[in-house]
């Protein structure tokens, strides 16, 4: 069948136009990729930000609490004091029995002696909240008022065992175990704190009560206690 030359002339024109309009449609699909790859991009810098301030202000919080409840622990330690005239010990002394094991030693041992059985006394404006058993060991029999056996501890807000270290024990080297930021478990010693300016311990006649801070590590900057921590 023949065409004649004003239809081929028609076919040509609409040809070259979608040609025109594929290359145009090509161009302007390129440059929206590259316009969403660049928003993408800006998008996760944003959320990066994002995240890292919602951290920071939870970790203020978090330091904040756990200020409070050292405030809190060393108040009661304090009327502890004004009743009996001693403060709570650091380690088992040779009468309790049956003794949990020797980590987390202070704190056991200050969670024993202000919720003692058989004492009018306790400890009754902190919560079960800030209990905890991070080394998982317990008495045949309850050395405290609680039912359970275990050998509780004072724990920060982030799930960590308080360190106690009454003067007489500054010089001990007590177990602790704690959790870092990843949840990998950390056993080290821990001692009184020594004053860089004084070269004696902080608070040298009475007691240090001290929190592994953020990263769960005792000896770090980030640590917290009833004293003022030396920053570098």
């Amino acid at each position: 069948m023949r065409i004649s030359k004003s239809l081929r002339a028609l076919l040509a024109r609409d040809s070259g136009s979608s040609s025109a309009v594929a290359e145009q449609n090509g161009t302007q699909g390129g440059f929206t990729l590259i316009e969403l790859l660049a928003v993408l991009l800006i998008l996760s810098i944003l959320v990066t930000f994002l995240v890292r301030s919602v951290r920071s202000a939870q970790i203020s919080v978090e330091v904040g609490n756990t200020k409070a409840l050292i405030q809190t622990i060393g108040g009661l330690v304090q009327e502890y004091y004004n009743e009996f005239e001693r403060f709570p010990p650091s380690t088992f002394p040779a009468s309790l029995d049956p003794k949990p094991n020797r980590i987390n030693m202070g704190v056991e041992m200050l969670v024993i002696s202000l919720w003692r059985q058989g004492r009018p006394w306790q400890a009754a404006e902190i919560g079960e909240d800030a209990l905890g058993n991070t080394d998982g060991d317990s008495t045949k029999t309850t050395l405290t008022r609680f039912s359970s056996p275990d050998a509780f501890e004072l724990i920060d807000l982030w799930g960590n065992p308080l360190a106690y270290i009454h003067r007489r024990d500054y010089e001990k080297e007590i177990h602790y175990l704690t959790y870092d930021e990843v949840g990998l478990d950390i056993e080290g010693p821990v001692k009184g704190r020594v004053s860089r300016k004084t070269g004696d311990p902080h608070r040298k006649s009475s007691f240090q009560i001290i929190s592994a801070g953020p990263d769960g590590i005792f000896g770090n900057a980030d640590d917290i206690a009833n004293f003022e921590i030396e920053r570098d």
